[in-house]
């Protein structure tokens, strides 16, 4: 079995060229090209649509099928009071705030055998997320030493016409319907038997975030059952942990034209999370050149590389299935790269901490 996040650790590229954000729009938010500069990404891209189990331990793999029977983190009085802090200054901004039980997951193995993902997790607050991230807790808590992931998924669309698009948020960046790994029913259930946790967190993502009305069961597009395509491991300077997002993609029954004016006239109930502003991708390999133009080789930059790259990368190579679609894995300019999966070959007698002579071999950069 592959340990992703050894094998992150070992792939992430390091340097990033600074000259490259010169071409960034003048009205880019500062955060955003922030976020570009000091993100470092790696994506996975699976065969097939992985299965997701949740366990105790990725040493014994033991399924832990409900969200209540996660251990949870261990927080001193101090840092218990510094998240109710937290919630009461979110509250004070936002009425309707709410403190959702949110996972952090600490170990992500691969048997490409039986092509499953085991994730060892522990469940935790928003608050606590926040008060992680903001460093809120004294310097010298015990949290910061933890190797912390927060869990997403990121659940990109494809048309008929095989386009995408890319939402501006709120900060600048351009990404897809996103969201935390969170479940949501009474049960709180992490393992399914016909589904499972990233697949049901994209279905709500993209009703919340485009496809739903607010305040209706009605949806103003129709789209498939998402499917798990890659996984994508960033970190953003020296933030207390990093983010670990599954690229779920659905597609919709619609063409580019519609999905854009649906995007444009937001009702969905998450509709505030996005700007009006949004870029249409072009995923088919006949299109390859106004791909590359649009994010890699154009006069402008598209905030938020670290976000879409690994999401556009991983359509291409679902959408051009019978005719595949040549593209940069190294992202010149953005500290962002994707791997297949099916490149690294588990060894037992072999450390997955220096992939070094595995890598030597690869063909597939350019």
């Amino acid at each position: 079995m592959l340990d992703l996040i050894r094998l992150w650790k070992n792939t992430a590229p390091k340097n990033l060229d600074s000259e490259q954000l010169r071409h960034y729009l003048n009205n880019t938010k500062p955060t955003a090209i922030h976020f570009d500069m000091n993100t470092t990404q790696s994506s996975f891209e699976f065969k097939n649509s992985p299965n997701i189990i949740f366990v105790k331990s990725i040493t014994n793999l033991t399924p832990v099928d409900f969200y209540n029977d996660l251990p949870e983190i261990a927080l001193t009085q101090e840092e218990k009071e510094i998240c109710l802090n937290v919630v009461n200054e979110q509250r004070a901004r936002d009425p309707h705030f709410y403190e959702g039980k949110q996972l952090i997951i600490i170990g992500v193995v691969y048997d490409e055998s039986t092509n499953a993902v085991y994730i060892e997790a522990k469940k935790v607050s928003y608050s606590f997320l926040v008060a992680l991230s903001n460093k809120r807790f004294p310097e010298n808590s015990h949290t910061y030493k933890q190797n912390f992931f927060k869990a997403g998924v990121l659940a990109p669309l494809i048309t008929r016409d095989e386009m995408t698009i890319l939402l501006q948020r709120q900060d600048g960046l351009y990404s897809v319907p996103c969201g935390f790994l969170e479940s949501k029913e009474e049960e709180k259930r992490l393992n399914f038997d016909d589904t499972n946790l990233i697949i049901e967190t994209a279905i709500d993502e993209i009703t919340d975030e485009i496809a739903g009305i607010n305040g209706s069961k009605n949806l103003r597009l129709k789209f498939s059952t998402p499917q798990i395509t890659s996984v994508s491991f960033r970190q953003t300077g020296s933030n207390s942990f990093g983010t670990i997002d599954f690229i779920a993609p659905s597609y919709v029954d619609c063409h580019s034209s519609y999905l854009q004016y649906v995007a444009r006239n937001n009702l969905a109930k998450d509709a505030h999370e996005h700007t009006s502003q949004n870029e249409l991708i072009p995923l088919n390999s006949q299109k390859r050149n106004a791909f590359l133009d649009k994010l890699l080789t154009g006069q402008t930059n598209i905030p938020g590389a670290p976000l879409y790259l690994p999401v556009t990368l991983s359509l291409t190579r679902l959408v051009n299935r019978s005719s595949y679609m040549d593209l940069p894995r190294k992202i010149p300019s953005s500290s962002s790269i994707a791997w297949p999966l099916s490149f690294f070959i588990a060894r037992p007698e072999k450390s997955i901490s220096s992939p070094d002579e595995e890598l030597n071999h690869t063909t597939i950069l350019t």
